[in-house]
């Protein structure tokens, strides 16, 4: 093995499936939206390239690391053909059980917002155009037309739409927990990304943030996890 070679095996990298993001510091936060605002640095991490499949989540559900996700109208678990669709119906305890059980976490807000744009200032992934064809949602543009979208997509479906650093449906499909409160007297927690019926722009912006309690399952939530680099 040459020298090269074995500074590669040695360098420090993600799980298959997860994106390594390099430390950097960016401004969150834009005019539009209620986000903290001003310079963050976010140190290096991994994340996963989409959000956690139905089938994914099913798999971590038969080994018994995971409950059950809820099942019914809007919902994935019980949805035929939703396999590598995102899993929704789902608290933040059973998200972060899921991610802890992969070895992983949910990403705080202020990563999530990092993976999501970058570091040159751009409202959405994939820059500062208004949003059409480059998510899945309900807006104009859409695939299905403005309004009618009643359920997810696949997940990574719609690779016109993917953040700097290569990650998938990070505006659209489904809302994603985060590990971080909405304020620091607040129990409720934040997600992010803009769901599949959103139709207002600044929902689907990458600084948007809105909370929930924890134990809220809606059909439009969903997550994905972070972690760190491994040795």
């Amino acid at each position: 093995m040459n020298t090269k070679t074995a500074a590669a095996d040695t360098k420090p990298k993600c799980k298959s499936g997860m994106v390594s993001i390099p430390a950097g510091t960016f401004t969150m936060g834009d005019a539009d939206n209620t986000s903290k605002d001003g310079q963050v640095t976010v140190a290096a991490f991994c994340m996963d390239t989409t959000e956690v499949t139905t089938s994914a989540y099913a798999t971590c559900v038969k080994s018994g690391k995971c409950t059950a996700a809820e099942t019914g109208t809007f919902c994935n678990a019980d949805a035929t053909g939703h396999g590598n669709h995102p899993i929704n119906c789902v608290d933040w305890p059973q998200a972060t059980a899921y991610c802890a059980a992969q070895g992983q976490r949910l990403p705080t807000e202020e990563e999530w917002e990092y993976a999501a744009r970058g570091t040159d200032g751009r409202l959405y992934p994939w820059g500062n155009a208004e949003p059409g064809g480059q998510l899945c949602w309900g807006g104009e543009g859409d695939s299905l037309g403005k309004g009618k979208r009643q359920s997810t997509c696949a997940v990574a479906s719609i690779p016109a739409g993917n953040s700097p650093f290569g990650l998938a449906d990070m505006s659209g499909n489904v809302e994603e927990w985060t590990s971080s409160p909405y304020s620091a007297t607040d129990a409720d927690r934040v997600h992010r990304g803009g769901g599949y019926e959103i139709t207002y722009l600044s929902f689907v912006r990458s600084a948007f943030r809105i909370s929930v309690k924890p134990s809220f399952q809606f059909g439009t939530l969903g997550f994905r996890c972070a972690g760190s680099l491994s040795p």
